[in-house]
């Protein structure tokens, strides 16, 4: 449904307005008059070229598309037609230009022949209307139209001229930015708002009303969200480059990235194979029983035994974590050495979900994929039902061996055991053996060898269950982990039954284009040549130093708030101190990417063909687990540069065991970064995010790590228990808020590291950006938005969470997730914050600004 409002435009049109309905409409002249004169008072204006310089007015039409501008009189006229058909006067009377007729809506000079504006009027060209201009946003789903109300406005002045920004102000001494950047900015805020919902009473739905009511999610879409929006823009340009011919002197790196998206665009011979490539996997397997009934045979000895599957894994080229977690992991307690790690396995389905039983319909859903795909392979539906039954109730059992300990303390993990002491603890199994298998030779594994035995209450239980389960079972199920973890690099059929279930969680209702997954593919599994690729073609270095900027101010501020706190003991406050100042910051990319030697380093064992998709890989998984087993005897980097060097993901990150954060280059645009617009807005967005990342070191779970990522108890006694009672306030707070399409309750405990470092990230950002209006002086506000600088720190940070999501999603996230939803991120933080409330002078006691706030930082 469209919304509509009156619109009162002076002579100085606000143009971010004006360009993006000029743009969306594609009309041929633009001008800037009052809607309530004829063209004759344009051109008597006292404002030349409606306050452009020629120079200006030719570039904001170039920007929205148009050939060239000029200036004629008070007016800024756009065409596409050549100069020598541009009317040279057109200062007679309204509705004539030279051979073309013209009609006056609303400040826009507009050809009669342009049906767009008319059919949408109505055929009404009352001077006084209503009118609803489309967003620039509709390339990111956004369909319907938000309604843009304009304020009356007066010229003030005109400043930067370099720049040809023209100043209104919309009150007497409000300066107001009218660059390109700052008409974007506004027209792209106001159309995700909705200024009819109090902001004292629902902020995120009055910075984020406007994007829910004007987003549709596409059918292979679960959510649309900054984060997302700004992922189709990356995956866009990720596509263009995979796309590009391989030149006889591509580095290695980049000719791998290519040659996998090759292969998984090679649908055509993907489809031709079918399952054999995975059935060729699976004889060597020994085969999948359900396929092969009474032709597979099993003895109490035979290698059919779920460790020695195991080892088979490896040798083929498969993921090894079926049955348990076995990886090469830092020591918790010093992160300068590795060891041997073994733990609870990931599975199919979260855990907690998994364990409920055949009665909880994903549960279900997910036992008749399993059937489904056995079918489909050629088993017997009768017996598919039979055998995968069992098998689904063996996953069921092992997620009921997972232990969930009482809050997060790290040391409950810990629990290092040599090899020779687990075969006394657990000895059914031939642990000696087994490690020797599937290590390295050259590592030399004996006895003596530390395994850290992450969940040893997982391990009690799960061998408990595999001496009560059938052979057959135990293969049954770690086959087809094997063939659900293929499913995604095979023929579309199989895809189909894949989707089917998965939408069961995510309300997907089909695939996404073929492109875009196989982008996904070489983006997550090439993530350094993937991340060099992306930088060199798209990324401005200025972005890097504008973020660098700000993470120094925030850095401050978390500083400045932790000296201020009166909670802390001296000793605890100066190891908090250190270990902030110690945090390292990686931002854009790591300059080793500019090297094609050093990438090529990192990929040296790896060899893809464009005609072996599967192989692929297989070929890579094979890699990464070489790769990890054998650095465990290497020394460990602190801050290695390959860890950090997926640039062209949208996200960011803190990593404890290194005490660092990262900003990779993909994020530094879009809602969260423009070095161009004002630095309120970029405070705001992405710097909300680097606030969130620094408070993660001190969450939960980060404040655990010391200053050199050591798990180690740096808090006096007593400093802890208030520590564990501010963070109960933020647990029970966000534990009361309730998602109304789901009916469900947050989970406070489990969303708590994220909610501590969403209110103190957001209070440090607000406070970086205070230091920057002290270096450098206030700024300007937008046009057509009538709030401050400091009111439009707050849009548009909140607008970092404007979401539109699938209720399965929504659910889904809820139930297992560690973040809260969009709009609980925005209600609790901007609800305990006190600078929140003075910006937007909300009432104590109103929803936004309650009696009772939380704060840990």
């Amino acid at each position: 449904m469209r919304e509509s409002v009156r619109i009162s435009w002076s002579c100085v049109i606000l143009h971010a307005v004006i360009i993006n309905a000029v743009f969306a409409f594609n009309t041929a002249y633009a001008q800037y008059i009052q809607p309530d004169k004829n063209l004759e008072a344009c051109q008597s204006s006292r404002i030349p070229c409606g306050g452009h310089t020629q120079a200006s007015c030719s570039r904001y039409c170039v920007m929205v598309g148009y050939s060239s501008g000029f200036c004629d009189g008070s007016c800024c006229l756009c065409s596409n037609a050549p100069a020598a058909q541009i009317p040279t006067s057109i200062n007679s009377q309204l509705g004539t230009g030279g051979s073309t007729t013209y009609i006056n809506i609303g400040g826009l000079l507009v050809p009669m022949k342009q049906q767009g504006f008319a059919s949408i009027m109505g055929g009404s060209l009352a001077q006084s209307y209503n009118l609803t201009i489309p967003t620039l946003a509709t390339q990111y789903n956004h369909l319907k139209t938000p309604s843009i109300s304009i304020p009356q406005t007066q010229i003030i002045g005109r400043d930067d001229i370099d720049n040809n920004d023209i100043i209104v102000s919309s009150s007497p001494g409000k300066e107001v930015c009218m660059s390109e950047a700052c008409g974007s900015e506004a027209w792209n805020i106001k159309s995700q708002m909705d200024e009819k919902v109090d902001p004292c009473d629902d902020f995120h739905a009055f910075a984020c009303g406007g994007f829910a009511r004007n987003t549709r999610i596409e059918k292979d879409q679960t959510e649309v969200t900054q984060f997302t929006i700004l992922r189709d823009k990356v995956a866009s340009q990720l596509r263009v480059l995979f796309e590009e011919n391989i030149s006889p002197r591509e580095a290695k790196p980049f000719a791998l990235a290519k040659k996998m998206y090759k292969s998984c665009m090679n649908t055509g011979l993907i489809e031709r194979l079918g399952f054999q490539p995975l059935k060729k996997v699976l004889k060597e397997l020994g085969g999948w029983p359900v396929l092969l009934g009474n032709e597979w045979r099993s003895a109490p000895d035979s290698w059919q035994k779920w460790e020695n599957l195991v080892v088979w894994f490896k040798e083929l080229g498969l993921n090894l974590d079926y049955f348990m977690r076995i990886s090469v992991e830092q020591d918790l307690q010093n992160v300068e050495k590795r060891y041997i790690t073994i733990g609870e396995p990931a599975l199919n389905i979260n855990d907690e979900v998994m364990k409920r039983g055949l009665n909880e319909p994903v549960v279900n859903a997910y036992y008749k994929y399993m059937v489904e795909m056995a079918v489909q392979m050629g088993a017997g539906r009768e017996q598919a039902k039979r055998e995968m039954l069992d098998a689904a109730n063996f996953e069921i059992n092992m997620a009921k061996c997972f232990f969930r300990h009482a809050g997060t303390k790290s040391g409950n993990f810990y629990n290092p055991m040599t090899i020779k002491q687990m075969s006394i603890q657990y000895p059914s199994i031939p642990w000696l053996e087994f490690f020797q298998r599937i290590m390295p030779a050259s590592l030399g594994i004996t006895e003596k060898e530390i395994i850290m035995v992450s969940v040893p209450r997982y391990l009690d239980c799960f061998f408990e269950l595999v001496a009560k389960t059938d052979p057959r079972t135990i293969t049954n199920y770690g086959v087809w982990r094997v063939v659900s973890a293929s499913v995604s690099y095979l023929h579309k059929s199989a895809r189909s039954l894949q989707l089917e279930f998965m939408s069961t969680i995510t309300g997907q209702k089909q695939m996404q284009p073929r492109w875009k997954e196989c982008t996904t593919i070489v983006q997550t599994n090439l993530g350094n040549a993937a991340g060099a690729m992306y930088i060199r073609r798209y990324f401005n270095d200025k972005a890097k130093s504008d973020a660098l900027e700000m993470v120094q101010d925030i850095r401050r501020a978390f500083l400045e708030i932790l000296n201020e706190n009166d909670w802390m003991d001296s000793y605890t406050k100066g190891m908090a101190r250190e270990k902030a100042q110690e945090i390292s910051v990686h931002i854009g990319y790591p300059e080793e990417h500019k090297s094609d030697a050093k990438i090529a380093a990192l990929y040296a064992q790896f060899d893809f063909k464009e005609n072996e998709y599967y192989g692929n890989i297989l070929n890579l998984v094979s890699g990464a687990i070489s790769s990890s087993f054998g650095s465990l005897r290497q020394p460990v980097k602190r801050s290695e540069w390959s860890t950090h060097g997926k640039n062209a993901v949208v996200n960011a990150f803190y990593l404890p065991l290194e005490n660092s954060i990262q900003f990779p280059a993909a994020i530094l645009q879009g809602h969260f970064f423009n070095a161009s617009r004002p630095k309120y807005l970029n405070y705001a967005s992405i710097g909300w995010v680097i606030g969130h990342e620094i408070t993660h070191g001190f969450d939960d779970q980060g404040h655990q790590f010391d200053k050199l990522g050591n798990y180690k108890n740096w808090w006096a006694g007593s400093t802890k228990q208030t520590f564990d009672r501010k963070k109960q306030c933020i647990i029970d707070q966000y534990s009361s808020f309730k998602s109304h399409s789901t009916g469900l309750n947050l989970n406070g405990e489990k969303s708590q590291g994220e909610n501590i470092a969403d209110n103190g990230g957001i209070k440090q950002a607000y406070r970086g950006y205070e230091y920057w209006l002290a270096r450098n002086g206030r700024e300007k506000s937008l046009a057509g938005l009538n709030y401050s600088p400091k009111q439009l720190f707050w849009i548009s940070a909140a607008q970092n969470w404007c979401t539109v999501q699938r209720d399965e999603i929504l659910k889904h996230n809820i139930l297992t997730g560690v973040h809260s939803p969009g709009e609980f991120r925005v209600r609790g933080t901007f609800a305990n914050s006190e600078e929140f409330a003075r910006d937007f002078q909300c009432q104590r006691g109103k929803r936004m600004n309650p009696v009772k706030k939380c704060s840990v930082w």
